[in-house]
Parts: C-alpha cells; sequence; structure tokens
C-alpha cells in the first residue's frame, strides 16, 4: 500500500510547503477465524507491506489509519497491490432479535427467552450474546454471556436460557435488555435490544 504526501505549491513553481505524513497501518487476517497473520505499521514511511507464509482460503485487508490527519486534510487516498480476487466488502454488521413470552408469565414460573444474532457482513467471530435482567429475575440454565462462535455473512445464531420470574401479587411489567459483542479483525462490533416482559400472579 502506498500514499502520496500533501504539498503546497506556488502556482506553477516547486512545492513551497510540506505537509506532514499521514500515517496509515496494513493489517492481514484469516477470514475463517479472525486470526491475525501480519501488519505493518511503519510511522515514517509512506508504504507498507504485508505477507503470509501459508496459504488461505478467504484473508481479510485491513486499512486504518493512525492519530490525526495533518491539518486541512479530512481523507487519505491510497494505492493497494493485491493478488487476483481481491474485492472490497463491508465489515461484520450485526442485529440481536430478543423473543420473550407474548402473554402474561406466572408468578414465580419458569420461562425462555432467546437472543436470536443476524450478521450482513464478513464473518464476525468470538460472538457472545448476553442478559441484563430486572431485579427478581434469575437464570435457571443457559451460561450468561453465551458463547456463539462464528456468525458468517448472511447467517444467524441463536442463544436460549431458561428464566425464573420474580413473585409479584399484581401484573408487573419489566424489560429485558440482551446484548451481543464480537471481537473480529482487530476491531469490536456491538448489537442490542430490549422487550417488555409482564409477570402476573397465577390464577
Amino acid at each position: 500500500m502506498v500514499w502520496d504526501r500533501h504539498v503546497i505549491y506556488n502556482d506553477a513553481s516547486e512545492p513551497t510547503s510540506y505537509l506532514s505524513l499521514s500515517d496509515l497501518d496494513l493489517q492481514l487476517y484469516d477470514e475463517s477465524d479472525g486470526s491475525y497473520i501480519d501488519s505493518s505499521a511503519s510511522s515514517i514511511n509512506n508504504v507498507e507491506q504485508v505477507e503470509s507464509s501459508g496459504d488461505h482460503t478467504s484473508s481479510i485487508i485491513k486499512i486504518e489509519p493512525w492519530g490525526t490527519y495533518p491539518s486541512g486534510i479530512t481523507y487519505e487516498s491510497y494505492a493497494l497491490a493485491t493478488e487476483e480476487g481481491f474485492t472490497q466488502v463491508n465489515a461484520p454488521t450485526l442485529s440481536a432479535s430478543l423473543s420473550v413470552p407474548s402473554g402474561a408469565i406466572g408468578s414465580g414460573t419458569t420461562f425462555s427467552v432467546s437472543t436470536t444474532v443476524s450478521n450482513t457482513g464478513i464473518g464476525a467471530h468470538n460472538v457472545d450474546a448476553s442478559l441484563a435482567l430486572p431485579s427478581g429475575f434469575s437464570i435457571v440454565s443457559g451460561s450468561n454471556p453465551q458463547s456463539l462462535g462464528t456468525v458468517s455473512n448472511g447467517g444467524s445464531k441463536t442463544a436460549t436460557w431458561t428464566l425464573q420470574a420474580p413473585s409479584v401479587s399484581s401484573p408487573q411489567s419489566y424489560t429485558i435488555l440482551t446484548s451481543v459483542l464480537s471481537s473480529s479483525y482487530g476491531e469490536t462490533y456491538t448489537a442490542s435490544n430490549s422487550k417488555t416482559a409482564t409477570v402476573g400472579p397465577i390464577i
């Protein structure tokens, strides 16, 4: 990867000012599991290079600006030379769908909730789904957070828990929260959702 150093020209004469060099870093990951392969993060020139000593079915090249651009510069253009077959892709884009019982939940009874995580970007790795419960609720089964592993592009996975409702003497409404976290390609990706659950005495 290479990019230009910005200069200020005095009409047709030689440049009169040389701006600081933008610092772009180049990183290489294995898409199948998100593992790190190589990186190049020089801060003294405008050339970065990564390589792999092994074969990978699919790899991810990530360009990341470091620090701030020179004054007056809002973006940086670069040239990238790769082997054939590389195309621009979207980062993991996660969404969380929370399912809770639609009717009233009996006071002190157990019930199931689930979080379905969907992804519309490249494979998201190390995906965890968790619940944040109101006071009085407890988890009967299902780890929290719950590991879902990898959610592929266009795919989804579901985490399920069994909960126990609090004991109440009159109908009460509660908000159950779910959150999703993925650590992929040196970045953190998140999603969240919430639903209202109603708990009432058993008649």
